[in-house]
């Protein structure tokens, strides 16, 4: 039997962009911005995200899409990052690429937070739960992993919702 002080402490932030619209001239979904809306959302998921972080440092994955990229820019601004990278990869994923992503993060990262599309998004949260959830434009869920210590052994089931904003 595992005790949970065995483990580091992983969280997983999921966050879905801000709702988005559709312009005259952009034909390429890749290139749809935020709404008003949208920007809003993405202002408070960062209060929420201060909230959450207070003095830890957080890696971020976002998908290489403008509305995802606008939404990572508002969501993080003021909190301690390590790093921000985009990843066309997250764009065009299904939950279970989203996984092979997740499960490659080195091990001396313990908060991440990944920042995508639906239905990815939701599915995949889905599946580390083990139970259905359905984000939102602007959503965020925050994973934990009691009973793993490495990226590479987040699967079916393996994650505990510690709390969500929406």
């Amino acid at each position: 039997m595992y005790h949970k002080s065995e483990f580091q402490n992983m969280r997983l932030f999921l966050l879905r962009h801000g709702d988005a619209g559709f312009e005259l001239g952009v034909t390429k979904d890749i290139e749809r911005k935020l709404t008003e809306k949208g920007q809003g959302q993405a202002r408070s998921v960062n209060i929420w995200l201060e909230n959450q972080l207070s003095a830890s440092t957080i890696r971020v994955y976002c998908s290489g899409a403008k509305r995802t990229r606008q939404t990572c820019k508002l969501a993080i601004d003021n909190l301690s990052v390590d790093e921000v990278t985009y990843h066309d990869e997250i764009y065009y994923a299904t939950y279970k690429e989203l996984l092979a992503f997740v499960n490659q993060i080195s091990t001396d990262v313990e908060d991440v937070l990944l920042i995508g599309h639906n239905n990815a998004i939701s599915d995949f949260a889905s599946y580390i739960l083990d139970k259905e959830v359905l984000f939102p434009t602007g959503g965020i869920i925050a994973i934990v992993f009691p009973m793993i210590d490495k990226w590479e052994d987040v699967g079916c089931g393996t994650g505990s919702e510690e709390q969500r904003y929406f």
